[in-house]
Protein backbone atom coordinates (compact mmCIF):
# COMPACT_ATOMS: atom_id res chain seq x y z
CA UNK A 1 0.00 0.00 0.00
CA UNK A 2 1.25 3.47 -0.90
CA UNK A 3 0.35 6.68 0.91
CA UNK A 4 1.41 10.24 0.13
CA UNK A 5 1.42 12.96 2.77
CA UNK A 6 1.04 15.95 0.50
CA UNK A 7 1.65 19.70 0.93
CA UNK A 8 3.52 19.23 4.20
CA UNK A 9 6.07 21.51 5.79
CA UNK A 10 8.98 19.17 6.45
CA UNK A 11 11.83 19.70 8.89
CA UNK A 12 14.67 17.25 8.39
CA UNK A 13 16.76 16.76 11.52
CA UNK A 14 19.90 16.18 9.46
CA UNK A 15 19.56 19.54 7.72
CA UNK A 16 17.22 21.41 10.10
CA UNK A 17 15.61 23.93 7.79
CA UNK A 18 12.00 24.12 6.70
CA UNK A 19 11.10 22.50 3.38
CA UNK A 20 7.66 23.91 2.48
CA UNK A 21 5.12 22.20 0.22
CA UNK A 22 6.76 18.78 0.43
CA UNK A 23 5.33 15.31 -0.18
CA UNK A 24 6.34 12.16 1.65
CA UNK A 25 5.76 8.87 -0.19
CA UNK A 26 5.25 5.95 2.21
CA UNK A 27 5.13 2.39 0.92
CA UNK A 28 4.71 -0.71 3.08
CA UNK A 29 5.30 1.34 6.23
CA UNK A 30 8.58 2.85 5.02
CA UNK A 31 9.44 6.23 3.56
CA UNK A 32 10.37 5.69 -0.06
CA UNK A 33 10.71 9.28 -1.26
CA UNK A 34 10.60 12.91 -0.18
CA UNK A 35 9.86 15.25 -3.05
CA UNK A 36 8.11 18.50 -3.97
CA UNK A 37 4.32 18.14 -3.76
CA UNK A 38 3.98 19.00 -7.45
CA UNK A 39 5.85 15.80 -8.35
CA UNK A 40 3.95 13.52 -5.97
CA UNK A 41 1.11 12.54 -8.32
CA UNK A 42 3.44 11.12 -10.95
CA UNK A 43 5.64 9.34 -8.38
CA UNK A 44 2.79 7.92 -6.32
CA UNK A 45 0.77 6.20 -9.02
CA UNK A 46 -2.12 4.53 -7.20
CA UNK A 47 -1.23 5.95 -3.78
CA UNK A 48 -3.77 7.26 -1.28
CA UNK A 49 -3.16 11.01 -0.90
CA UNK A 50 -3.60 12.66 2.50
CA UNK A 51 -3.61 16.44 2.77
CA UNK A 52 -4.35 19.26 0.37
CA UNK A 53 -3.91 22.97 0.07
CA UNK A 54 -7.66 23.55 0.11
CA UNK A 55 -8.22 21.87 3.47
CA UNK A 56 -6.53 22.50 6.78
CA UNK A 57 -5.08 19.06 7.45
CA UNK A 58 -2.61 19.26 10.31
CA UNK A 59 -0.52 16.20 10.97
CA UNK A 60 2.81 15.56 12.56
CA UNK A 61 5.11 12.70 11.82
CA UNK A 62 8.09 11.84 13.98
CA UNK A 63 10.53 9.52 12.34
CA UNK A 64 13.39 7.96 14.19
CA UNK A 65 16.35 6.22 12.64
CA UNK A 66 17.03 4.07 15.71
Amino acid sequence: MKTILSHANLIDCVEPKLRPDTAVLIEDGRIRAILPSGEADSAGGDAQVIGSRSAATPYRVLISSW
